[in-house]
């Protein structure tokens, strides 16, 4: 034969082959630095909880031995098969724990709604968390301005914002006019209302006081104090002995917030004073997971914060397709919702009729 078909092998370059003989592994780095491999991999993933001796002892390794992760230059499996994140909105508010425990929760769940349809994420940030990174499109802000303009945001609740942004909100007069239009419909002609100092509740607790002393009722106007200082129970009881000792009862009484409500029901009744019998109350915002508990439930006045977060949801996409339309300012009117009877009470009344009935019986069988 002349020829072969077959080529004659190419030989390898000792030098080359050298190199992939001796290719250095995590496992030679971890020995040479006297260190383990997961600490050699904390290392490589820039972590923070390594000591800088063993930092430097690793680095220095990784120079010597030439090591280069497998991998490096080309995607990972697992990286080609990762999805692409989608766009997300972020709900700011003070406190994470706010989203459960408030009526913030109820805004969260309108807007979440609203946005689920839309193929969109929410995730809950307190004001402090920074919110910028590729897919945030837009910012839902509880009661102030966090975004200044870098990106399309809506503030819901509060008071008046005085930026140029959208707002969706309840309407403090409203809530005023609505809780005087209860007492006007009840007999009981004395009148009185946790006077809080916050500018949140202010407008809605003057408007009342003012609707309900031209109506003629008698108004006890306690000391102003902060919303908050009524969270302890002892501060609780010596705000209503002021209220007893000038006011006899039975009296109809003004919460701002359902919050507050919870808490002096257990302070009244530890003071033998009824709610339902020797005081009516009035509250305001319909926290619904608040005020289920309480027997003799009070008069709601739904400020309709679902719709708020709804609504504030449809704003924010809108003003992310139309960047450069005016401000919307809505405020949302608050509903009046008559609270069921509780178990109890509808017992009671049961066994009453039930015992009525058999009266009128026996009457009639005695005629």
């Amino acid at each position: 034969m002349t020829g072969s078909i077959f080529r004659p092998a190419m030989k390898k370059s000792p030098e080359k082959s050298c190199v992939l003989a001796h290719q250095a592994s995590i496992r030679d780095v971890a020995a040479l630095a006297e260190v383990s491999q997961a600490t050699v991999s904390m290392v490589l993933n820039n972590k923070e909880c390594i000591s800088p001796e063993a930092r430097h002892r690793v680095l220095d390794a990784v120079k010597k031995l030439q090591y280069r992760r497998r991998g490096v230059g080309r995607p990972s499996l697992y990286e080609t098969r990762r999805p692409t994140p989608r766009n997300r909105v972020v709900f700011q508010l003070p406190r994470i724990e706010d989203a459960i425990h408030t009526i913030y929760a109820k805004v969260l769940r309108g807007a979440e709604n609203v946005l689920r349809e839309h193929n969109l994420d929410l995730s809950v940030q307190s004001f402090e968390t920074p919110v910028y990174s590729r897919e945030i499109i837009g910012i839902l802000s509880v009661g102030k301005s966090r975004a200044h303009g870098q990106l399309p945001e809506v503030v819901l609740m509060g008071l008046p914002v005085r930026e140029q942004v959208d707002q969706i909100t309840y309407d403090n007069r409203e809530i005023g006019i609505i809780a005087a239009q209860c007492c006007q419909e009840h007999p009981i002609p004395r009148v009185s209302f946790f006077n809080f100092s916050e500018p949140i509740f202010e407008e809605r607790i003057e408007f009342f006081r003012i609707l309900v002393q031209k109506q003629g009722k008698e108004v006890y106007v306690p000391e102003r104090l902060s919303h908050a200082v009524l969270d302890d129970p002892e501060e609780m009881r010596r705000y209503f002995e002021d209220v007893f000792a000038h006011v006899k009862p039975p009296l109809l009484f003004f919460s701002p917030a359902d919050d507050s409500t919870l808490l002096a029901y257990p302070v009244l009744l530890s003071n033998n004073i009824l709610p339902g019998r020797d005081i009516h109350f009035i509250s305001c915002n319909n926290e619904s997971f608040r005020i289920n508990s309480l027997q003799n439930r009070p008069v709601i006045i739904d400020i309709r914060a679902e719709d708020i977060g709804r609504l504030g949801a449809l704003q924010l996409l809108h003003r992310i397709s139309a960047p450069d339309d005016l401000p919307l300012r809505i405020k949302m009117i608050p509903q009046l919702v008559r609270q069921p009877t509780s178990r109890i009470s509808q017992k009671s009344g049961m066994k009453r009729r039930c015992s009525e009935a058999t009266t009128s019986t026996s009457i009639k069988q005695d005629q």
